[in-house]
C-alpha cells in the first residue's frame, strides 16, 4: 500500500465519522449540558461517532447548543435530547449505508 492509498482510507473514515460537539461553557453548563453529554455517551458506543466538548459556540441565549458535524441545534434540553440522539443515529446509519454501497 502506498501513501496515497493510506490517505484515501483516512479520508473515507473521516467522511463516515459523525462529530458531535456539545457546548460546555457557563451558560450551557447551567442549562444542563453535562446531563446531555451523559445521555449521548450512554446512547453510543460506535467509534464512528465522536463526542467532543466545546467552549462557547457564540449562541448563549439559545443554549444548550449541540453541533452535529456542521449543523447547529439550539435549545436542547432533557425533554428533546432523545430526538437529537435519533437524528444522530439516522445520520450515522445513512453514512454507513453509503459507505457499503460505494464498495459494492
Amino acid at each position: 500500500m502506498n501513501v496515497g492509498e493510506e490517505l484515501g482510507e483516512v479520508k473515507e473514515v473521516a467522511k463516515s465519522k459523525v462529530t458531535i460537539s456539545v457546548c460546555l461553557s457557563s451558560s450551557c453548563h447551567l442549562k444542563g449540558a453535562y446531563r446531555l453529554v451523559e445521555k449521548i455517551k450512554e446512547a453510543f458506543t460506535d467509534p464512528q461517532i465522536e463526542l467532543r466538548g466545546s467552549l462557547c459556540m457564540g449562541n448563549c441565549a439559545e443554549g444548550v447548543n449541540i453541533r452535529i458535524d456542521d449543523e447547529m441545534i439550539c435549545n436542547v434540553s432533557d425533554v428533546d435530547i432523545d430526538s437529537v440522539i435519533e437524528r444522530i443515529r439516522g445520520i450515522s446509519k445513512s453514512r454507513k449505508a453509503g459507505k457499503k454501497s460505494d464498495k459494492e
